[in-house]
């Protein structure tokens, strides 16, 4: 089982500057800005295009759609590329979901390193000559606070991580407008990510006493506030973006487990990240609770966030978020899945060998992976 390097939880690192609340948009006038270019998916419109416009300095702004359809792939960043090297931005804003801020750290990273190697990255990135700016339009993704970004290897049919803390944007704003239009099942499903995030993060084997305390607080929020989305309460969805926040400091400071394994293989399965996430991550709960630290753990993360005294409550918060949810054809179609991915070599490899799942406090192997599909099968 993959082991952290001596002191390599022990430490917080530099967060970008937060813009959050009401009109946190416009923060970012007094940011320094020449020409910026605006990478963005399908979710935004014109009036979300007329703030940007207004709440920035730039003199010049070009707004850039993103040319892959859902998850980034190793194909699909060459128009954008040609767009940004034809504009040459000293400022690029990502806006958007968690592929679109991941697929835009790629791009700003081609951008800049043109000597870039996805398939090889084992470099030190020198000084950036653009800022970064992420505005996610989602709940819990954590991609605005990550040091990775999440691409398809489409021959190999997984999920690959280019790794970089250089990867953290220097600005991460946080305003409720842009949730305004999002499905309230995908921010219902986002808030089930934000929980994985913070759960796996708690009881990782990267352990971080100053980090934990995050979780916990994202916890209490999360509970306390996602029925907001249903009656898109503006407070209780700003609590939300908080928590995703804290929660997406757990996840990339304490390395995830499991659920994240299986659930970055069902994305390369078609499966959108946070469904893959809300279908099995209560039977990762469950099999991890089985080895007694992490036990012990996920009763402390209960009882310290307010939400209750063991495991049980945490995976009882996890259902009824589910139950809002309506997933009966989702779940249909998953079992029938499972039957292809039992005793699937390739797909357990890929699982076993997935660097987001090295945080895991159990053994990731061949018959703790069939105990969990076996599980989900029922």
């Amino acid at each position: 089982m993959w082991t952290p390097q001596n002191l390599y939880s022990k430490f917080i690192l530099k967060q970008p500057h937060i813009l959050f609340g009401e009109n946190a948009m416009g923060g970012l006038k007094t940011l320094p800005m020449s020409r910026l270019a605006v990478i963005h998916g399908t979710g935004i419109n014109e009036r979300h295009k007329e703030l940007i416009t207004k709440s920035t300095s730039a003199f010049s702004i070009k707004f850039i759609k993103k040319t892959w359809a859902d998850e980034p792939t190793r194909k699909s960043f060459k128009e954008n590329l040609k767009d940004l090297e034809e504009f040459q931005p000293d400022v690029i804003l990502a806006i958007g979901g968690g592929s679109v801020l991941d697929g835009a750290k790629i791009l700003r990273c081609l951008y800049e390193f043109p000597y870039f190697d996805i398939e090889n990255n084992n470099f030190s990135m020198l000084e950036w000559s653009t800022k970064f700016i992420a505005i996610p339009t989602t709940i819990g993704s954590g991609s605005e606070l990550s040091s990775a970004a999440v691409l398809i290897n489409e021959e190999k049919a997984t999920k690959e991580f280019v790794v970089s803390h250089s990867f953290i944007p220097e600005v991460v704003v946080f305003d409720s407008i842009f949730l305004e239009n999002a499905p309230k099942k995908v921010l219902l499903l986002s808030c089930i990510d934000a929980l994985a995030h913070l759960i796996e993060g708690y009881v990782s084997n990267v352990d971080n006493e100053l980090i934990d305390v995050y979780a916990e607080k994202a916890l209490s929020l999360i509970a306390s506030n996602y029925k907001g989305i249903l009656d898109s309460d503006k407070c209780k969805i700003q609590n939300l973006q908080m928590a995703s926040y804290f929660a997406g400091m757990v996840q990339n400071h304490c390395i995830v487990g499991a659920c994240h394994a299986i659930a970055h293989q069902l994305g390369a399965m078609n499966y959108p990240h946070a469904l893959g996430i809300a279908l099995v991550l209560t039977e990762v709960i469950k099999a991890n609770a089985k080895n007694k630290e992490a036990l012990l753990k996920y009763n402390k993360l209960a009882k310290s966030s307010g939400l209750g005294e063991s495991y049980e409550d945490l995976i009882a918060l996890i259902n009824k978020v589910k139950s809002e949810l309506s997933l009966e054809s989702e779940i249909s179609a998953f079992k029938d899945d499972l039957g292809k991915m039992y005793g699937n070599t390739i797909l357990y490899e890929n699982i076993i060998n997935d660097k987001g799942g090295q945080g895991n406090p159990v053994v990731i192997d061949k018959a703790y992976i069939d105990a969990i599909l076996k599980s989900l099968m029922v």
